[in-house]
């Protein structure tokens, strides 16, 4: 069994290396900055359904803050504060977590802070892990591609790609042209 340091610092050294992989990308694609006070970020299921997911929120900030991170929909909340020039990492509850694929479920969670800050998501299972940047509100566009592979090699006809959508404001309407058939659009 690994501390919780190490764990902690593990999941960190692995986010950042994932981050510095797609930043070029990724500064080439949007406009605006990584930085800001509002963020909105989902999980998917990653590994086995049941096996439960470790997801972590990871928030980092230049200066001391505070904020509070809520699940939408739900009672659950959480404050937190950040030190100058280091990291917070949240762990999500996992009765948060999401259920399965071709699922339509309403657990997006909200970071609001006091200051600009940078914030993460990962999700970690036995054999997988799965890391991002989150994007700010204030630095989100309106057109995305989502950029998969062929995941059925795993385990011929169970396994698809997914894809997670958050909308920041309500009655947010999606418009996907997929270039594959898709197994379920709910």
């Amino acid at each position: 069994m690994i501390s919780k340091t190490k764990f902690f610092y593990r999941i960190v050294a692995k986010c950042l290396a994932l981050c510095l992989c797609f930043v070029g990308t990724l500064s080439q694609a949007q406009t605006g900055t990584t930085e800001g006070r509002e963020f909105y970020v989902g999980f998917l299921v990653n590994g086995a359904v049941d096996n439960p997911n470790n997801n972590s929120i990871i928030i980092s900030s230049k200066v001391a803050t505070q904020g509070r991170a809520e699940i939408i929909g739900t009672n659950y909340s959480l404050s937190f504060n950040v030190a100058a020039n280091s990291i917070e990492a949240l762990d999500i509850p996992q009765e948060f977590e999401p259920t399965g694929t071709s699922e339509n479920e309403r657990i997006a969670i909200r970071i609001r802070t006091n200051d600009p800050v940078s914030v993460y998501a990962y999700n970690e299972d036995v054999a997988t892990s799965d890391g991002t940047m989150v994007l700010p509100v204030n630095s989100l566009g309106e057109n995305y591609l989502i950029h998969a592979y062929n995941n059925d090699e795993f385990l011929p006809g169970v396994t698809q790609n997914e894809v997670v959508l958050v909308a920041t404001l309500d009655s947010t309407i999606y418009e996907m042209t997929p270039v594959v058939d898709l197994v379920n659009t709910d």
